[in-house]
Parts: structure tokens; sequence; C-alpha cells
């Protein structure tokens, strides 16, 4: 077994705030690996973006993406030549591939939604989210995880160690996988938990 990395704290007033990749609107960077990518080179990233009026999506080439909505009452989401999906805030996360076009408009006013994207020569990755209102145990399976609270803060313990969220934090850490995390919630919370794991070459 590899041994245990310390978590990395990700606090929300470090996150990096861009235009989109495409300029029609603003996106929040948690966290891009490796660190000085760009957006046409990077392993995987994380973000948040807020959509305010109906467009397109940016594409990115070889990159699969999934998505969650945190805040607003929907959105249209719809792949060109695909059929339609409106995402709420009970929407499970929807995976799709990033350099396929498609069309999105907010229900009811400005909405913000949560984007992980994976380049699928390079890894692959998990989106999933939990609500949790008392204690429970997450158990990453990826090489890495990060996971952003929301809504809330949380206390985060490991095998030897333990850090302290508040909401709009992520924490991120590598490995041991299937090693048992505890999470206890301040408050009522949204756990947004993503897991990577590298792409095998072939042979």
């Amino acid at each position: 077994m590899r041994p245990a990395v310390l978590p990395r704290l990700l606090p929300a007033s470090g996150y990096r705030r861009m235009r989109w990749k495409n300029g029609g609107g603003e996106t929040t960077e948690i966290l891009i690996e490796p660190p000085a990518a760009t957006l046409d080179g990077f392993d995987w990233r994380l973000s948040m973006a807020r959509v305010e009026s109906a467009g397109p999506f940016s594409i990115f080439a070889g990159v699969d993406r999934s998505l969650v909505l945190l805040e607003g009452e929907g959105l249209r989401f719809h792949p060109v030549g695909r059929g339609e999906t409106i995402l709420d805030r009970q929407t499970p996360p929807i995976e799709f591939p990033a350099d396929v076009a498609v069309e999105a408009a907010p229900i009811g006013g400005p909405v913000l939604d949560f984007n992980v994207m994976s380049r699928r020569s390079r890894c692959r990755h998990h989106l999933w989210r939990v609500e949790l209102a008392s204690r429970s145990t997450l158990t990453p399976c990826g090489a890495t995880t990060v996971a952003t609270v929301w809504g809330g803060g949380a206390a985060f313990r490991g095998q030897d160690w333990q850090v302290a969220t508040e909401a709009g934090d992520s924490l991120h850490w590598e490995g041991p996988a299937s090693v048992p995390i505890e999470v206890e919630p301040t408050a009522p919370l949204t756990l947004l938990v993503v897991e990577f794991s590298p792409v095998q070459p072939p042979g």
C-alpha cells in the first residue's frame, strides 16, 4: 500500500475567476492539473460556472465532462443532435463528451453549475454528489480525489490527519485508494466528490 499523503485544503477564497473559453460567461476554477496547464492542455479540471443567459457551452477537444447544478431553478441542456434534458438541483450528475456542441438555457434566472473535465487519453473521472446531515464515511477509489463542500462546512478525518473546511472549500488528496475517510458536517450540506484514475497505456 502506498503511504498516505496528507490532503491539501483549497479555500474558496483562493479559487481563480476567469472568462469561459468561448468568452460567453464567467467561471471559477477550483483546480487544474497540471497547475500551469492551459485550457487546451490540462489533464483534468474542476470549476464552477454561472450561466445567466442561453448560449453554447465551450468546446474542449478530447475531453469528457460531468455537470451538476448547485444553484438556481434549472438548466435546459441540449447536446446538438440529441434530446433535451432539464437539470435541477436533484438531477444526478450528467456525463457527456465536451467536444460535442451543447446549447444550454437557464430556467427562471441565473444558475450555478459544478463542472469536471478530464482528457480521455490520459485519465478518467467520476463525479458523485452526497447530501450529508450527519457523520458519514467516504471511501475513495481513485488515485486522486477532490471533495468540495457546498452549503456548510465539515471536518474530514483520515488515519492520521484532520482538516476542517468551510462552505465552498475543497480538499484535494492522492491515495491510497479504499481507505475510509470520516466526514462530519457542521450543518446539512452537499458534498461533491470527484475521483480521477489514470488511463492505462495499451499493452
